[in-house]
Formats: C-alpha cells, structure tokens, sequence
C-alpha cells in the first residue's frame, strides 16, 4: 500500500541497506487506490449489517533472500524494522478516514510503543516477534501492567490523529528504530554447543581476558567493592584504564541486547575500581615467593604493564624499560586527556609498583636484547607498541600532513603548542581518527573538522560510541571520498561507491570514474594506521616473514629464544584489553618455560547465596529494563548491576524462546547450574528459533537430550534422549547416546537397578548425569509424557 519507492527509501532513511526488496511483491499485491475503494465498499456494507469492519496491519513484508539464510528465494521480515512503515500506513489510512477505520496492529509492536498504540486507540495489538526473543511470554505480564490504566479509561470510537502523527514522526525521525541503534554485531560465540551444563556468559567469552563479569557485577551490587575489584584484578591489572577506554567486546554480546541495551559493563568496572582500589592497597601484602630470575620489559604500554604485572606476582623480578618520561604508553601519551583522565591511570601504574615492579624511565630508547641478556635478564618481552604512521600516499604539497598519533602526542602536551588552521581533514575510519578529530575540533583556531573515509560510515572500524562523540563534539563526516592530491589549500578527493565485500567482509570502494571533488582544507591528519619499528626488531634478529608477520609461538615467544612480543607491537594497533590478554599469554609462557603452575583467584571463592541468586535471576526474566546513559550515585549503580541476567548461572534462552514449549528447564540435583535441558520432541516443529538465539554454534532442539514419545519417533530423530518403554514393578527406559541403544530400569525409588547394553559405557560421570535427568523428568514432570 505504501509502494516500492516509498519502502525502499524508508529503509535507506533508516539504515536498513541490507535489506533486498522485491519490486514484484509490491506489484503484484494490492495497490493503494483500489484498497480504498475495496475500503469504501466495505466500511458501509458493515454498517448496514450492524457489525464493525476495521483493518490489520500489517502482514510480514516479503524481501529478497540474498544471504541464503533460507532455503527458498524469498524470506519475510517483521518485527523492529517494520514497525516505522506499519506506523506510517496507520497514519495514512486514518487521515483517509478521518480516524474513523480501526485498525488493528501487529508490525512490530512492544513494550516501547504498546501503550501509545492503545491510547491512540489502535487495537487489538498483536505481539509475536518479541516474544519469541528471550524472555518469551513472560513479556506480556509487565506489558499488561503497563497497560492497566489506560485499559481502565473509556475507549474511544475514533483514532487520535495527533498521537498517531507523532510516533509515526518520530519512528522515521527518532533513533529508536535507526539500523545503527543497534549492535550488529554477532552474539554467537565459537563454541559447540554441549548435551549437558551448557549455561554460559557470552559477555565472558568475548573478553579478551576472560573477565568474571556476572561475578563481580553481583559483587558490585552487593557493596562488596573491594571483592569485586580483587576479582578484576586477577585477570586486568588496568582495572581504571579499561573501567575508561575499553573497547568492551563484552556489551555486544550481552544477551540485554535482545531486550533492550547491553549492561554498562565497562561503567561497572570503574566503579569497582574506584570503590575498591583504596582499601585493596591498604590491605595489600607482597605474599609472593622470589624465583631470583630476572626479566626486561621494554615498553610500559598496556602490554608492558600487564606483563609485569602478572610476572611479579609469580615473584619474578621485573623491570620495565621506557623512552619517555611516563609509563602508560599510548594511554598516556596519544589518548586524549577527555576520554580518561590521568589519576585513573596513575591509580593502576601504582598497583604494578605495589606488585613489586620496577621502572626506568628516559632510557635512549636502543634496544639490544644480546646486552640485557649479559645483563642477567632471562627473559625479555617486546612490548615496543607500534608508533610509526603509515604514510598517506598523497600527491603535492606535505608539509600541512600529519601523522595523527604525533599530534596526539603534541596535543597532550600542550594543546596551544599546535597550529592547524581553520579547516582540518582527519583521513581514516578507526578510532586514532576519531580522537584525531574530537582533539583538532577542540584546538584553538579550528573551525571545521572533516573525517575523509573512503567507506561509508557503517564501516569504519571505529568504536560505535567514539563516533557518536566525535558527531557530537560537531566533527563533519565526508563518506564515499578518498584523497588523492593537495595543493595551495584545496584537497582534491576520488568519489567512491561501494563493490563486493573484500577479505575484511566490508564492501569494497571503488572509484567512480571522473568524479573529483574539492575541499577547502588548511591541514591533514593521517590516521590510516600504525606498523611496528621493524628495523628494531631486524637488527635484535627477530624473525620476519615476507608479508611482515612477526613468527611466534602461541605464548608470543619469538624465534629468539627467551625473547617475547606483545601489545601493538606483534598485533598492530590493538585495543588495551588485547594488550593485557598478550601480557597474559606472555606469562603463561614464561610459567611454562620455568615450570611454574599458574595462580590466579578463583571467582567461585566468592560467595553468593544459592538461593537468593536464583530466585532474582528469574524475577528478571523477561522484564524489559533500558539502562541510563551514566551511573552517577549508589542508587543507579544498584539498579544497572540487577539488569544482569547471570547467564552463566541461569540461560535457559531455548526455553524462553520456544513458541512450541519443546524446550524444558529440567532442576536435577547435584548441578550447581540449577537445572538442564531437555527437548520435547513431540512438540518441536524444528522452526530453529532457538538455534536463532543460543549464543553457541549450535541448535538446542538437534543438540540437547531428548524425551521421544513414541518408538517411531525415536527411529525418525537420531538426538541422543530416551523414551518411557513400561511401567510395572520397574520403569523402564530406551536410551540411545552416541548411536548405541541402552535399556534402562529404575525402582520405584529412582535407584537404577538394571542395564543392559551390548556396548560398554563410556563416560561414567556423563552416564550419571543422564540417569539423574531421566529420573527426574519422570519423577516430577510426568505429565510430558504420553
């Protein structure tokens, strides 16, 4: 009814570019002037015959299959992205009848919009989508509690035009349902998905560093700060810096964002960190016991730091070597002052000096790992960072060119200490580009700032949030150019479209033949990326490959012995986080080496009460909770740490999102995870939905044990699961498990009294566990069984 044209510029509008529409689904459907005729004839027609005629909106919208997510040519989208153009027809049907058609709604619907729908008096509303997202039906209650006033008022006869005019306004216009107000990123993480204890925290397995989050965040929201910071610290000797500038990989897999926003995380950690920090060095005691073998350092960076770190409180002695006359490295000396200030990370150099390691400063910056070792250092780590700027391949004048991380490093000195003009580019895409842009907007003199990215905006590599600031902060961004010549104060670009997805899985720019344009531009600063000091690392012979990979081990060990890389240095410009997991692996390498066993806190030394642990994780369950933008007193913090789902000790997404119920949480005891899956095979229909939402390579309904209801099929379905043979003086069971049959008899009891099987059993303690799931199903969940 709306029309192709107006559709496919409604998504392009919105940010949906990748989905595909198909002309003829709008051609050959119905057109807007003969519905409102069909409309015309029928509102009448119910008049006459004393009934009520209205309209639903909408259906699904057909779109073209272009991922071969499917097996046919043609899929249906629904839910958030169909809700603007749903809204818009409701508009434009109303007007055409004066509010006088009702309309019943179902496109996209939700907790966020639900309760203005009604007040405009569209109803009944229909929600599927959303509650086949975690959470599941569970959704409804807090919906229908939000409902209950306005359900106690009269209904109106008529549509309210103003109201509908205003969320069809602002569904286009506002950012609620912009593709970009949502993280694309893939919450799955790469691990097979297992038959038994499978709850897991997908925040966890994103960090680099493995960093116990639902653990310290309940901590947190206990007040238990200093717990809470000694658990940080275990893994992230930065705790201020990363409670900062992390690029929290964690909040985009948290499983929040299928309700509404991920848990602020990162913003948590800082408050561990600030909370905890004080009294953590007060208590602080060096309790380790000296090897005697003495290690270098070069660099004190992210990686350097954390290396030390977790090397002195193995007792190792370690000095870290730096050129300039503060540790922090990139931190320090290019991040600006804006995005994390210097007390913060002071406060985590000094927990590395507390750990017992030792710094030299304004060293001359030569690096000869032969003269450490004659030295006495066994063991030495590269954690040089990578500070030389590619060069921007620009033809003319250069003088006005330069590399992003050295202003960085000028501007931290002294802002005032730079000139730059009026008319500042900043070519690049990734975040060195947006703190280039945010530090020039800011610098005295500067007018305008323009990013030059030859992709589009969707992909820059840069952190969604860092572009949001630098938009903020008034930053001018120049998509689809690449600069090819400046002279006299005019930058000549290549305009670019974007091709086929290269290696990277972002569309390719190519150029658009002719088309040349001009800017006006004072200065340029390149940040098309950083290398190493490969001549450094030549002349220490440190093994090269042709493509300027740098061979090492899986410790980062390199080909000279004892020798380690670490941080940018091995990785290229990296994120802290990445840093801190090289500093780890740098350890683990050198424990190796020595044969030393690893020590670490155990974050299940941590107590919480079973109890009352489970019973708030489920009192969330399905509660839409949106989080604020910062967590500024006690009382918000409390609030953001209970948004936590602790998935790592209640999942059960392939519960919650099953429309069939074929999945079951089954409680057995002896796990301390509560309960375990078990599929319903009799009531799946295999509509993947919760493959669609379990964070593993997997699918629930093909991977967990089954409960069959019938021999037939059992043989039909090859799941590992059992099925109820008879019921006498002993229940019996058939199982299979790994394509071998097993016929099972418990008492009355549930104490297993006889097996008989041609196949030895494999895995006893496995074997154990599927007993006690049996057993249990039967003894408490009877009624699922036919």
């Amino acid at each position: 009814l709306h029309g192709y044209e107006y559709v496919k510029n409604a998504f392009a509008e919105l940010g949906y570019d990748h989905i595909t529409l198909k002309e003829e689904s709008f051609t050959h459907d119905m057109q807007w002037e003969p519905a409102i005729n069909m409309l015309n004839v029928l509102i009448p027609f119910a008049k006459e015959h004393g009934v009520e005629f209205g309209a639903k909106l909408s259906n699904t919208l057909a779109v073209l299959n272009d991922k071969g997510m499917l097996p046919t040519n043609e899929m249906y989208m629904s839910g958030r992205a169909l809700f603007p153009l749903t809204i818009n027809l409701a508009k434009k049907l109303s007007h055409q009848f004066n509010g006088e058609l009702k309309i019943s709604f179902a496109g996209g619907a939700n907790f966020f919009n639900v309760k203005e729908l009604y007040e405009i008096g569209i109803r009944p509303i229909t929600i599927a989508t959303d509650v086949l997202k975690p959470g599941g039906y569970t959704k409804f209650t807090q919906m229908a509690n939000l409902l209950d006033e306005s359900m106690a008022k009269p209904a109106s006869s008529k549509i309210d035009l103003s109201k509908l005019d205003a969320l069809a306004k602002e569904s286009m216009e506002g950012p609620t349902f912009r593709m970009e107000s949502k993280s694309q990123e893939s919450m799955y993480i790469d691990k097979k998905l297992e038959m038994m204890k499978c709850f897991v925290a997908p925040c966890v397995e994103a960090c680099p560093i493995d960093q116990d989050v639902p653990e310290y965040t309940r901590l947190i929201g206990e007040k238990r700060y200093l717990e809470a910071f000694e658990l940080i610290i275990s893994k992230n000797p930065l705790p201020h810096i990363t409670g900062y500038i992390c690029d929290h990989k964690c909040m985009l897999k948290c499983v929040r964002n299928d309700y509404e926003e991920p848990v602020l995380i990162r913003e948590l950690k800082r408050v561990a960190a600030e909370k905890g920090y004080k009294d953590y060095l007060n208590k602080m005691k060096l309790d380790v016991t000296l090897v005697g073998i003495k290690i270098a350092v070069i660099g004190a960076g992210p990686a350097g730091l954390s290396s030390a770190y977790f090397l002195a409180r193995q007792g190792f002695d370690v000095t870290i070597f730096d050129k300039t006359n503060k540790a922090g490295g990139t931190v320090t000396h290019t991040i600006p002052g804006f995005r994390i200030p210097d007390w913060a990370i002071e406060n985590d150099i000094e927990l590395i000096k507390r750990m017992g390691v030792k710094f030299e400063l304004n060293t001359d910056g030569k690096i000869d790992v032969a003269d450490l070792k004659t030295k006495g250092f066994k063991y030495i780590n590269l954690a040089i960072g990578a500070w030389k700027s590619r060069t921007l391949p620009l033809e003319g004048d250069t003088s006005k060119v330069y590399g992003a991380i050295k202003f960085l490093q000028d501007w931290n000195k002294d802002p005032k200490s730079v000139d730059l003009g009026k008319n500042v580019a900043v070519v690049g895409g990734g975040n060195s580009a947006m703190d280039g842009a945010r530090a020039a907007k800011k610098t005295s003199g500067v007018e305008n700032v323009y990013i030059v990215y030859r992709r589009t905006i969707k992909e820059m590599p840069a952190d969604r949030e860092e572009l949001d600031h630098a938009i903020k902060d008034g930053v001018i961004f120049k998509e689809l150019i690449n600069p090819v010549s400046f002279n006299n104060g005019i930058l000549k670009c290549q305009v670019m479209k974007l091709g086929e997805p290269d290696a990277s899985g972002r569309k390719r720019p190519v150029p658009i033949e002719g088309k040349i344009i001009d800017m006006q531009i004072d200065s340029i600063l390149s940040a098309i990326g950083e290398v190493v000091d490969y001549e450094l690392l030549n002349a220490n012979k440190i093994a090269i490959d042709k493509h300027n990979n740098i061979k090492v081990n899986e410790f980062k060990e390199t080909s000279v012995d004892n020798v380690f890389i670490a941080g940018d240095a091995y990785r290229g410009p990296s994120t802290v986080v990445e840093s801190i997991a090289d500093g780890q692996s740098v350890t683990n390498g050198i424990l190796a080496k020595e044969g030393i066993n690893l020590e670490r806190v155990n974050p299940k030394d941590y107590k919480f009460d079973y109890e009352t642990r489970k019973r708030e994780i489920r009192a969330k369950k399905g509660i839409i909770n949106p989080t604020i933008e910062t967590l500024t007193n006690d009382q918000q913090i409390a609030d953001e740490t209970k948004r936590c789902l602790e998935c790592n000790f209640i999942c059960n997404k392939c519960v919650e999102v099953c429309p069939n119920r074929a999945n079951l949480a089954i409680p057995v005891s002896g796990f301390a995870d509560d309960n375990q899956i078990l599929h319903l095979d009799g009531l799946c229909n295999e509509c993947g939905n919760c493959e669609t939402f379990c964070p593993y390579d997997g699918a629930p309904y093909k991977d967990k044990f089954t409960l069959f209801w019938n021999d037939e099929d059992m043989k039909i379905n090859k799941n590992n699961g059992f099925l109820l043979t008879e019921e006498s003086e002993k229940i019996q069971f058939k199982m299979r498990l790994e394509d071998k049959f097993y016929n099972i008899s418990f008492d009355s009891s549930g104490n297993l009294i006889d097996l008989e099987s041609e196949h030895e059993i494999e895995c006893k303690q496995s074997f154990d566990a599927l007993m006690d799931v049996i057993w249990t199903t039967y003894k408490n969940h009877r009624y699922i069984f036919v």
